[in-house]
């Protein structure tokens, strides 16, 4: 399952509240959290050099970063 770029966002402030409370806690959630958001950055990134090898679009350069 895919989770939404925006969800990261309330994923940090659950973090951050864990924090408040158990700052152990809070650090390894967050640790976690940063995690799920790198690998699924990756695999946007290697989506996206997939799809300009495919021809499919030449907006993406080497890094996979989308050009204007």
């Amino acid at each position: 399952m895919q989770t939404a770029f925006a969800d990261h966002l309330d994923i940090a402030r659950a973090c951050e509240s864990i924090g408040e409370i158990d700052l152990g806690e809070g650090i390894a959630a967050m640790g976690a959290s940063l995690g799920l958001l790198a690998q699924e950055l990756w695999i946007a990134d290697l989506t996206a050099q997939e799809k300009c090898a495919h021809g499919r679009t030449n907006h993406v350069n080497h890094s996979g970063a989308f050009r204007k």
